[in-house]
């Protein structure tokens, strides 16, 4: 990881961990029957996902899945590791944590253990996922132009 004074980024790193060490818990506890919540409009319960995202993909084979996802985090992480903007390492940093965290699930399970389910949004999905898409909406916010600070690290 790189050394930087700025605290925000720190924040960040330090939350994204935290919800990956969360999101492993919850996949334990998903696995062993222990993650049973019913709020109506989310529901916490255990969804095996042999594909990628919404499933897609769910005939090809795992091996093919993960060699295509080592792809991609080296890729993220190499890019994650010559950025200097922070807005853009910090969304990188998250779509590489949220990878790695499906991407042990596919290596210990063969699939991607997912448990959140909200009435709204009919994929079922995880923490990893979440970080996923909150680093591809923070770069494309600052790729848009809508972020606009100038930070360098």
């Amino acid at each position: 990881m790189c050394r930087t004074s700025n605290p925000g980024y720190r924040s960040l790193v330090y939350s994204a961990i935290a919800v990956a060490v969360l999101d492993r818990l919850l996949k334990h506890l998903a696995l062993t029957g222990q993650l049973r919540l019913d709020l109506g409009w989310l529901k916490l319960s255990l969804s095996l996902n042999r594909g990628i995202a919404f499933g897609w993909f769910r005939h090809l084979p795992a091996g093919l899945l993960v060699g295509v996802q080592v792809g991609i985090i080296a890729a993220f992480t190499v890019l994650f590791l010559r950025m200097r903007d922070v807005y853009l390492k910090a969304g990188l940093f998250l779509i590489v944590v949220g990878a790695v965290g499906n991407f042990m699930d596919r290596l210990f399970y063969r699939c991607v253990v997912d448990y959140i389910r909200l009435v709204f949004f009919p994929p079922v999905f995880n923490l990893s996922d979440a970080l996923i898409t909150a680093g591809a909406v923070l770069v494309a916010l600052r790729e848009l132009g809508i972020i606009k600070d100038r930070v360098a690290i």
